[in-house]
């Protein structure tokens, strides 16, 4: 009988939990195999069904592999290329969900060795709750690749079909491109939404505001996230752009305040049809993603070798 085709996910935290219950929804002929520092993120993640087993060691848990998924925050990436690196199989893919793509795609280029490709990953707009992992999670989705310049012609199809196997969209994207768009789409709101969080619990009325509460500023959380750390790690890494976000937000910032302060009717309706068409557009672009899928069986048999569930 042939050997399963396997999938390492290291770093079993909401992503890799999400992505691992996604894989195995598309087909349960694969073999998923876990890794997570956390002895009880591996213990939940066995429990959900999102692997078939999980190895404490981390060279192990990636050396039958014929794809490795680096789940992690960025930070964690650099040292977890370095360890798994020797033990890695020839023809491996590995791939990320790290924010940022620069500097993965750096490190990939220092740290894997010849024979290994590498294709990097950051799945967009993620649905449900934060923490709450979810097979649904990557659904209509876009997921971004960036291709590395030793990556094989294989690797990148299987890289678009991996995506396409969770329910995503694939989206070839330059790193410096990506870059530059998730430092508004992802930290600077996070920035901005740690700003005026910060702002509000340093006042001495936040006890009340706790009281009173509202789901409108309670959105601020969800934005910022379970680990903000996380996110302004990103935000750090990524001055340079999400400082020309952050600058022209300031500068949107003082001309709302004017039109707020004023009595031109004109500037305030124009701000608002601004708006107002912005909100359409964006969701025309949501029913847009809403359209069938490319062929996942095709997908599952192209990569993976396997038949539709």
């Amino acid at each position: 009988m042939a050997e399963p085709f396997t999938i390492a996910i290291v770093g079993l935290g909401t992503t890799g939990v999400s992505l691992g219950l996604a894989l195995k929804k598309a087909s349960k002929a694969l073999r998923i195999v876990g890794h997570d520092k956390e002895p009880e993120a591996a213990a939940r993640a066995r429990k959900l069904g999102a692997v078939d087993s999980t190895d404490w060691n981390l060279p192990n848990a990636c050396r039958s592999a014929s794809i490795v998924i680096l789940a992690l925050p960025l930070g964690a990436i650099r040292d977890t290329m370095a360890a798994i690196a020797p033990e890695l199989a020839a023809g491996c893919l590995v791939t990320d969900t790290a924010p940022l793509k620069v500097p993965v795609m750096a490190w990939a280029e220092e740290l894997l060795p010849a024979g290994v490709s590498f294709v990097g990953g950051n799945p967009i707009g993620a649905r449900g709750r934060p923490g709450e992992p979810a097979a649904d999670r990557f659904l209509n989705t876009t997921y971004c690749l960036c291709v590395s310049r030793a990556a094989r012609e294989e690797a990148v199809d299987s890289a678009s079909d991996l995506a396409m196997a969770v329910g995503a969209r694939p989206h070839f994207v330059d790193p410096e491109e990506h870059d530059g768009l998730v430092a508004l789409l992802d930290q600077a709101p996070i920035a901005l939404a740690a700003a005026l969080l910060h702002a509000a619990c340093s006042q001495g009325a936040w006890q009340e505001m706790v009281r009173l509460g509202s789901g409108r500023f309670e959105q601020l959380f969800r934005i910022i996230g379970e680990e903000p750390g996380i996110g302004l790690q990103a935000a750090a890494a990524n001055l340079p752009n999400v400082s020309r976000w952050l600058d022209w937000a300031e500068e949107a910032l003082r001309t709302l305040r004017e039109q707020l302060e004023g009595a031109d009717e004109k500037a305030r309706e124009q701000l608002v049809a601004d708006l107002t068409d912005a909100r359409l557009e964006w969701q025309r672009r949501g029913e847009e993603e809403k359209q069938p899928l490319p062929n996942v069986g095709f997908s599952l048999r192209r990569t993976f070798g396997l038949r539709e569930p």
